[in-house]
């Protein structure tokens, strides 16, 4: 059967309805955060499905709040204290001063709050999540976690304090409501539990947007899952634009991806089995049609369809869409979605003027547009409706397919071959978004397996077995609400899981487990795939996805501390952090370890201080196993970011508070001091670095503390002298910097005042006088010059295969490698991305600022000598081409490559010949020309071997 194939007659009956759970004496108290459509949503179904209350609302918009509280919360009586709240942060500063008079024993307070649904914009949820975490309260947050990896894993380490341990202390749960559908939920069970078509090996799974449905929601407009029987005002968000919210594939599709990880990748309920990861993902897709090129030639110069002329024969025209009778307009006595998008209140325009009136109100609203002349910030935040959909200013895709590979991944334990298999083996998924298409979000999914076919759309699952021959058609309950009876089946679930710690003595890994059934991995998981699509899709490749979780959700987190199945063994790094946060135990992710083991971590006589020394790991058994680096899990690379990352770091106000007291100092110094009669930035330099290493080992040998100065609190961290303090370094001596210029005005202030006002006031120089006979050097002349060099510039660096070395980067730059470089190589080394791309930009941008200001020194120098400044820019130009020209063939001379080639086994430089001076390459060193000869100066490896440096002596 094709996927895309109506399925077969049906021959099963609907299945019945989940019962609503029994109502316990203390029932879940929640808060919803959002009035909008999807806080709405979750505030019926937890009203209708669950045995919770909703106790509290908080929207900035007092309408939205005062339209869900009415319906769900305080009814006609009206809000008391408590129950309503402008945002999530009114609602942390009252449950904070709500428990202090708890504590204190008043009478009367409030009852406190269980759980939160945060349903605010997507872009919104970070602040809240993080915000909230401290509480303690058990959180759902609608979907998509976030609008960007860095966010989520934020939101997953503020979730997880006591990181590496994973054990949640609290409930979290995600808006992924496919998930928690009568459909999808007996889909699984056929496919996971009771293996109905065998072996999964491939599945197609379609999302059909709708055509005019995707026109309104992600051309002309943002919020898309808006339920249709709400009367309210909808938030105002913005889908159709990357920049204001994220590609289509989240905010559209997000849980799309995480159904099918979750049919393929999780285990079945009850499995203890790690879950099957996808080796490999790729995408394709993008704006295909809603754009300018695909308008009408008919339709001219018009941007709004009430002023097109085929405006009466575009499928597209938003009369016909929201004023007609043949979609869901106004026309076909439709006042919900999408009509009261457009205009929210088209009831009471309707109930003051009739028809007529919400018509001529809808009309005006569909008449709003915008022309070049507009202002970007209002094009970006407003929606409209009336704008033909080729002259939009949508972006995102309208099309893409996402195409995810498992590979065979047995169990390690498994005797037979077969079985380490089930559910492990090889297989593949294909998913597509589609714009154009007459069903309207009613996905369907063909799963092909070694035993059968299932075909499973919105209404029906049907089973065709190989081995038999027989169909079976299956017919979940259709459910009310949205998502085919997800919304009300994740309330439901949640609250039950909240219920269930709150009043049945569950722990909350086990209600996370059995009635959320969604680990906070399994979100991010499902998250970073989608991120890792887009980059595929962008970046036109196939990513090896263990491997760029490694690079982008591994490194950022002290969670995952070593690889899936490599051995269980840390870093004293790693150790000594575990250590200090206070954490003995720690569970492996494979089966090298069999139990659970602990990490003993020998405490000094000075509380608080953790001794860096490895005591080794003991396993059940009593053996220990001792940690030998060699044998160690982390690469370099994820060792230097244990060292840098994770909480350990002194806070931003520390490190002000460290600037102030040095600039303090510093200035002291240089001002007042006889010995510094004149500024000098080496001055400062060098007592950044005299003071900074004694203020690291000193803080090394102090307790963790908090020094209080009015409403700001500055944390100072103890801990070894890493890198960090490194780094200090390096901002306090930038901080030298205002020194010099105290020094500066204090000495030479008056002088420059004077100057200053003689130049106002007219006043030349003698210099001056005697050039200005001479022609200046016109600003577009420099603007274009200017120009032209990036312009090459980029274009090399973006189309040229830049394989530099550090050889090459010297060449580049114009001087030696010095640590200036080789940090900006440590950077993008540990950060994995383009460390090549990462040093030529600062080389491009170092040298751009050097070269303008000796080429203003030229300017200057040549005014003191009288050069014409005409005659002086062309002879800048001149030497800057002549250079490049001696250098590109400086660099092809076999003699001067050996000399440049640096042997860094051995730190030694190769003095055999001689080639001209870096010093006399200077102004070449931002030409463009000079990129290909950096490249030229890289061909021989910098890391030479005695078996490559014969190879190296021979080449050309």
């Amino acid at each position: 059967m094709a996927p895309h194939a109506e399925p077969p007659p049906g021959n099963g009956d609907r299945l019945p309805a989940p019962p609503r759970p029994a109502m316990s004496l203390n029932p879940p108290r929640l808060l919803i955060i959002g009035a909008g459509s999807r806080g709405t949503a979750y505030a019926r179904a937890t009203g209708e499905s669950t045995n919770g209350i909703v106790a509290a609302v908080a929207d900035p918009i007092a309408s939205k709040r005062k339209l869900l509280g009415d319906a769900y919360i305080w009814g006609k009586a009206g809000p008391s204290e408590g129950q309503e709240f402008e945002d999530w942060k009114g609602f942390l500063v009252w449950e904070q001063e709500r428990r202090v008079k708890a504590a204190r024993g008043e009478e009367d307070i409030p009852e406190a709050i269980d759980g939160v649904f945060i349903c605010v914009l997507d872009e919104m949820h970070k602040d809240a999540i993080t915000g909230l975490a401290p509480l303690g309260l058990h959180i759902m947050c609608e979907k998509p976690l976030a609008t960007s990896l860095g966010d989520c894993i934020s939101i997953y380490r503020s979730l997880l304090p006591a990181l590496p341990d994973t054990t949640p202390s609290k409930l979290f749960s995600i808006g992924h409501v496919l998930r928690y559908s009568p459909h999808n939920v007996l889909l699984r069970k056929l496919l996971l539990e009771e293996k109905a078509i065998g072996e999964i090996m491939s599945v197609n799974h379609t999302e059909p947007v709708g055509w005019w449905h995707f026109a309104h929601s992600y051309v002309r407009y943002g919020p898309f899952f808006l339920s249709i029987f709400l009367r309210l005002s909808i938030s105002r968000g913005n889908w159709r634009r990357e920049s204001t919210t994220a590609p289509s594939l989240l905010t559209k599709s997000c849980h799309d991806i995480d159904i099918l990880l979750w049919l393929l990748c999780s285990p079945p309920p009850g499995s203890a089995n790690p879950a099957h990861i996808p080796s490999r993902v790729s995408s394709l897709g993008g704006l295909q049609y809603f754009k300018r090129a695909r308008k009408p030639k008919a339709a001219g110069d018009a941007t709004n369809c009430l002023s097109c002329p085929t405006e009466q024969s575009c499928k597209y025209s938003a009369k016909k869409i929201y004023l007609g009778k043949g979609l869901s307009g106004l026309g076909s006595g439709n006042t919900l979605w999408p009509v009261n998008i457009v205009l929210p209140e088209i009831e009471d325009c309707i109930s003051s003027a009739g028809i007529a009136g919400g018509e001529a109100a809808l009309t005006a609203k569909l008449a709003e547009d915008y022309t070049s002349d507009t202002l970007e910030s209002e094009v970006s935040t407003k929606n409209w409706f009336g704008r033909c959909v080729y002259e939009a200013d949508n972006d995102v895709n309208d099309d893409q397919v996402v195409t995810m590979q498992w590979e065979d991944d047995p169990l390690p334990d498994a005797q037979d071959g077969e079985k380490a298999l089930v559910g492990r083996g090889a297989k593949t998924a294909v998913f597509h978004m589609v714009a154009h298409t007459k069903k309207q979000c009613d996905r369907y999914s063909h799963f092909y397996g070694s035993d059968g076919e299932i075909y499973a759309d919105s209404e029906t699952i049907t089973v065709q077995n190989f081995n038999t021959g027989a169909t079976t058609i299956f017919k979940p309950h259709l459910a009310g609400g949205g998502h085919g009876g997800g919304d009300d089946g994740l309330a439901r679930q949640f609250i039950l899981a909240v219920d269930a710690v709150k009043n049945h003595g569950a722990s909350v890994g086990e209600a996370q487990r059995e009635h959320v059934g969604c680990s906070l991995e399994e979100v991010i998981r499902s998250h970073a795939m989608v991120f890792a699509a887009e980059q595929a899709r962008l970046g036109k490749q196939v990513l090896d996805f263990p491997r760029w979780w490694a690079e982008n959700v591994e490194a950022s987190t002290p969670r995952w501390i070593s690889g899936r199945y490599g051995k269980a063994t840390v870093t004293a790094t790693v150790l000594n952090e575990l250590g200090s946060r206070g954490f003995d135990e720690t569970a492996s992710d494979n089966s090298s370890l069999t139990s659970r083991g602990k990490i003993g971590v020998e405490e000094s006589r000075e509380k608080g201080k953790i001794s860096a020394d490895v005591l080794g790991l003991e396993v059940e058994d009593g053996t220990p196993m001792l940690f030998d680096a060699d044998e160690n899990e982390l690469t370099p690379v994820e060792a230097f970011k244990w060292n840098v990352d994770g909480d350990q770091s002194p806070s931003a106000r520390a490190w002000i508070l460290l600037t102030v007291v040095f600039h303090t100092c510093a200035s002291t110094l240089l001002v007042f001091s006889r010995h510094a009669q004149q500024p000098s930035l080496f001055i400062g330099y060098t007592v950044a670095q005299i003071l900074i290493f004694p203020i690291g080992r000193a803080s090394q040998k102090m307790p963790r503390w908090r020094v209080p100065l009015g409403p700001l609190t500055f944390d100072f961290t103890p801990g070894p002298f890493t890198i960090k303090e490194h780094a200090l370094i390096h901002g306090l001596c930038f901080a030298a910097v205002t020194p010099m210029l105290f020094h500066t005005y204090l000495y030479n202030g008056r002088e420059i005042w004077a100057r200053f006002k003689s130049a106002r006031n007219g006043g030349e120089d003698v210099h001056q006088r005697l050039m200005i006979v001479y022609r200046e050097v016109p600003d577009w002349w420099h603007a274009t010059l200017a120009l032209v060099v990036l312009a090459l510039g980029a274009f090399i660096v973006r189309y040229w295969d830049s394989g530099l070395s550090i050889r090459g980067f010297c060449v580049l730059r114009g001087k030696p490698g010095s640590l200036n470089i080789v940090s900006e190589l440590i950077a993008g080394y540990a950060r994995p991305g383009k460390p090549i791309a990462n040093m030529m930009v600062k080389c491009y941008g170092d040298n751009s600022i050097k070269h303008g200001l000796d080429f203003a020194q030229d300017l200057k120098l040549g005014q003191y000598v009288e050069i014409p400044p005409r005659v002086l820019f062309a002879g800048q130009i001149y030497s800057t081409l002549l250079a490049t020209a001696t250098q590109t063939g400086a660099v092809r001379v076999k003699d001067a490559i050996k000399m440049i080639a640096v042997d860094l086994h051995s730190l030694k430089t190769k003095r055999d010949s001689r080639a001209p001076g870096f010093a006399r390459w200077h102004y070449s060193a931002n030409s463009p020309a000079n990129e290909q000869t950096a490249r030229r100066a890289s061909t021989c490896s910098v890391f030479t071997t005695p078996s490559q440096k014969e190879a190296t002596s021979r080449s050309p």
